[in-house]
């Protein structure tokens, strides 16, 4: 199944598309904000809550797996 905008994702899953993502936290300890995310590596937990939540806002490729750019970096 491929991931889709607004998929959501919990500490530990597999990013299966970087994109850049909106993070959820506790409202009482943190506001939501945005990170970059990189397929295959794990969302990270929180050293506060420990258990934020990673919603897909726009996919986007590294550019060293961009097809236009592989060869060159």
């Amino acid at each position: 199944m491929a991931v889709q905008v607004g998929d959501e994702f919990k500490p530990n899953d597999v990013c299966q598309r970087s994109g850049v993502y909106k993070v959820t936290h506790d409202p009482a300890h943190s506001p939501e904000h945005e990170v970059t995310c990189i397929k295959g590596r794990k969302f990270p937990r929180c050293r506060t809550c420990g258990h934020p939540r990673f919603t897909l806002v726009r996919g986007a490729h590294r550019v060293e797996t961009h097809e236009l750019f592989r060869d060159q970096l």
